[in-house]
């Protein structure tokens, strides 16, 4: 769906939302990977080793390529192609356990200065909430202790269907009790960009992971949330 994006200029506003102003921001989703957290390399990792096992290899490249933005059902029937279901619950559940193990140990890595603007949205009295392609954004929360700052944790085991399309981001703001124009996402990859668009959101993506160019479906693109927390926060 078009959308004529709003000025992103102290978009996110408490004034704004007080004063009954139609285009107030009222809610951020947030993606995780790429966003909140670096976790392409344990991404990766978990796939290898469950490639491994079956005799497929799995690049870094790999992994960039058909990856990025996709379920962890999606990535494993583009490299081993259609599978029987129980196979392919098999591998799926052995990625989770790959990814469990890298949580344990080395942990993950933060995005610079993002749970710092989550609290800052937070303190303006905005809801915030995840919406992932993963079935591991809660577990990833929790291990570095993050959960409590999202209203709701929506990941791909609470949709029907995956980015590109929609659901994951019209099911965070139902969960939210706030409606599609008034949420403001925040992306890293297009076919994210793609998904809160068509859930008529404004976006923003950040070139955590992806070049601009790519990107720019977004309503603005910066290089990470200092430049947004400068744009946007009043």
């Amino acid at each position: 769906m078009a959308m004529s994006p709003r000025p992103l200029k102290s978009l996110i506003s408490a004034e704004r939302q007080k004063n009954g102003d139609p285009a107030a921001t009222h809610a951020v989703i947030f993606d995780l990977d790429g966003v909140l957290v670096w976790s392409i390399p344990m991404h990766w990792q978990a796939f290898e080793k469950t490639f491994a096992a079956e005799g497929a290899g799995f690049s870094l490249d790999d992994y960039m390529r058909l990856g990025l933005g996709a379920s962890r059902e999606e990535v494993i029937q583009r490299v081993l192609g259609d599978l029987p279901p129980e196979k392919l619950q098999q591998l799926m559940v052995e990625k989770e356990q790959h990814v469990q193990r890298y949580l344990r140990e080395p942990g993950i890595d933060l995005i610079p200065g993002a749970l710092d603007f989550v609290q800052a949205v937070r303190a303006q009295g905005l809801k915030t909430a995840v919406a992932s392609a993963s079935r591991s954004a809660r577990l990833v929360l929790d291990s570095i202790g993050a959960s409590p700052l999202f209203d709701a944790i929506i990941g791909r085991g609470e949709v029907a269907r995956s980015k590109p399309y929609p659901d994951v981001f019209l099911t965070a703001a139902e969960a939210l009790g706030v409606s599609p124009e008034h949420c403001l996402a925040i992306e890293d990859s297009a076919v994210g960009v793609k998904a809160a668009r068509a859930a008529g959101m404004q976006v923003i993506a950040i070139t955590t992971t992806d070049v601009e160019k790519n990107l720019s479906q977004a309503h603005a693109v910066y290089k990470g949330f200092a430049e947004i927390r400068k744009q946007i926060l009043s």
